[in-house]
């Protein structure tokens, strides 16, 4: 009911003052004092209407800086309006209102959500994962433990992840069965937060695998894989996000077939143990859906383009799908599946089991399935 009259009487005044039958230029410190008698007062506090009390506040400080106005014009405005002189907040007032306009988008995501890569809440993966190389060249076995940390630096959050097979398993065709220690991945990432309506926050990463699996026992690619990327965090509606990262890779004589980490390499020349030089485009693009009222908690379809930029041009397209759903309060179960769309990839199928945990489960707010559209 006040919504109504405040809008009824706003637009009579200014069709007033529009046609001249006030006695002084209507300003918007006015308006907000009148709107204030309509409504009693307390419906229009700080903190219900941020950005209108700033502009008051900015229309006082400069109203401050000009000259006093004649006793008239003082007299017709408390005729008026009933003016008061001093402030139309108190102190206590205008202090929640500088707490509600301070925005702070670095610890705008305190709740779990275990399929935003961008999320800066420390957490552990362990996950399990199987692949089957192609042309029935044997299968490749690993357990990993993946823990993510965020890193606060003036002011900037940072996320440090490092992927440690700590145990792989290789059954080829020919060789036979190693266990050992496969190839480590790392990655470095810092999480921009962006005011966009759809674009929750960006993160330039610096990422990389580190040759320390044994390549002759088909435990690893055997060399250094750089792979600069850039992720971007979009928030479409509701109960969608997308997270499309751009990826560079740079390698020489990597023994692509051997690196589980990348499924969507395309085979090498030459075998199993075949090395080509990479220099590369890879992009993959994870549509996330937010589900309610469901035996899952999310489920994601990824697709993912690689494209050697090299002289031979070789190029790939895969598709991986994951759902998620919580277990405890603390942890989480995902289950991933990657397969070939187009020939010429080293893996046929691989499939990953991820147990997510976070220790400080306790200590953050209950989860909630939907983030709000558009919230900043």
């Amino acid at each position: 009911m006040a919504t109504v009259k405040i809008r009824t009487t706003l637009q009579l005044l200014l069709v007033a003052c529009f046609a001249g039958l006030l006695p002084h230029h209507l300003l918007g410190q006015d308006l907000l004092h009148l709107a204030r008698q309509v409504t009693g007062g307390p419906s229009l506090h700080p903190s219900k209407y941020p950005q209108l009390a700033k502009q008051l506040r900015e229309m006082e400080q400069q109203a401050a800086e000009q000259p006093d106005a004649s006793e008239t014009s003082v007299l017709e405005s408390k005729g008026v309006y009933d003016y008061q002189e001093q402030s139309p907040f108190s102190a206590e007032q205008w202090a929640v209102l500088e707490m509600s306009q301070s925005p702070q988008p670095a610890h705008r995501q305190c709740t779990v959500d275990p399929s935003d890569p961008t999320s800066a809440i420390c957490h552990v993966l362990f996950e399990w994962s199987w692949s089957s190389l192609s042309e029935n060249q044997g299968d490749l076995l690993s357990f990993k433990i993946n823990p993510i940390v965020p890193l606060e630096f003036c002011g900037q959050t940072f996320l440090l992840d490092i992927a440690a097979p700590v145990q792989s398993h290789a059954d080829l065709t020919g060789r036979g069965g190693f266990s050992g220690l496969g190839d480590t991945r790392w990655k470095t990432s810092w999480v921009i937060p962006s005011r966009r309506r759809f674009l929750r926050s960006m993160a330039p990463t610096l990422e990389a695998i580190a040759p320390t699996g044994d390549e002759a026992r088909g435990l690893g690619g055997g060399q250094w894989v750089w792979m600069p990327n850039t992720l971007f965090a979009l928030q479409p509606s509701r109960n969608l996000s997308i997270y499309p990262t751009l990826r560079y890779l740079h390698a020489d004589n990597l023994a692509t077939d051997l690196v589980p980490e990348l499924p969507s390499l395309p085979a090498a020349t030459g075998g199993l143990f075949g090395t080509s030089d990479i220099r590369a485009f890879h992009t993959e693009i994870p549509f996330v859906f937010h589900l309610q009222n469901a035996g899952l908690d999310w489920v994601g379809v990824t697709p993912d383009l690689f494209q050697n930029l090299q002289s031979d041009g070789k190029s790939t397209f895969s598709m991986k799908y994951d759902a998620g759903i919580q277990l405890t309060n603390s942890c989480y179960c995902i289950m991933e599946a990657w397969h070939p769309v187009s020939s010429g990839t080293g893996n046929d199928f691989t499939f990953n089991v991820k147990l997510d945990w976070y220790p400080t489960r306790s200590r953050l707010r209950k989860r909630h399935l939907f983030r709000k559209f558009g919230s900043r």
